[in-house]
């Protein structure tokens, strides 16, 4: 993948104020809910939306030898680089084409998803036939998909670190005026793993069958 997928700029440092205008956009730019994929796309506009996840996919995956449709980290920095690049055609800012210019990026991470599929995860015939399926057990199965790619010598560069959330408990001491904390803590998100991937022919018939699906 190319180094300019994720803009050096969300790798690191406060990137709050180079928002790109589509944050301003009033119309989606292709999260389509073609079945039931509500569940999905939810997890991909949170994810999308997080500036946090810039700086995690720049930092722990930039060059890849796969092809993304394979990789589930390739096909997620491919999705949030055209999610940030993207610019209205001249003349016709508000309107899109088909799904809207996401939509080939979202096939591309549904497939490399799919492809990455571990064994002994439920789901899988809900996910391959475009079937409602648990929001949660599909988050948790995606975020350790990416999690496969991280450096596990550097503890800095986590996915789990997306979902902290620090808490604090303070108190003020009205005759000195001094601000005391009694009690800090981190919550965050438990991802449970799955080892393993499909057989290659168990795969394959997946593999055609979701083709099939995404083509009609």
């Amino acid at each position: 993948m190319s180094d300019m997928l994720i803009p050096s700029l969300v790798v690191r440092g406060k990137i709050g104020k180079s928002c790109p205008r589509y944050l301003k956009q009033i119309r989606t730019l292709g999260f389509y809910n073609k079945e039931n994929l509500c569940y999905r796309n939810a997890t991909y506009a949170a994810l999308v939306h997080m500036l946090e996840t810039y700086h995690y996919l720049g930092n722990v995956h930039k060059t890849c030898g796969r092809k993304p449709y394979t990789c589930t980290m390739c096909a997620m920095q491919g999705l949030l680089a055209t999610h940030w690049n993207y610019v209205p055609k001249s003349g016709s800012p508000d309107r899109y084409e088909d799904h809207g210019p996401l939509h080939p990026a979202i096939m591309y991470l549904n497939f490399a998803v799919l492809y990455n599929f571990p064994n002994g995860q439920g789901g899988l015939e809900e996910y391959l036939d475009e079937l409602q399926w648990e929001n949660a057990d599909f988050t948790c199965m995606l975020l350790e998909q990416l999690r496969s790619h991280e450096d596990k010598s550097n503890d800095e560069v986590s996915i789990e670190k997306l979902f902290d959330i620090n808490l604090k408990s303070e108190w003020k001491c009205e005759g000195c005026g001094i601000t005391r904390t009694i009690r800090e803590s981190t919550q965050g998100v438990e991802i449970e793993p799955h080892v393993g991937k499909a057989s290659k022919n168990e795969l394959s018939r997946l593999l055609t069958k979701f083709s099939i699906n995404i083509a009609t």
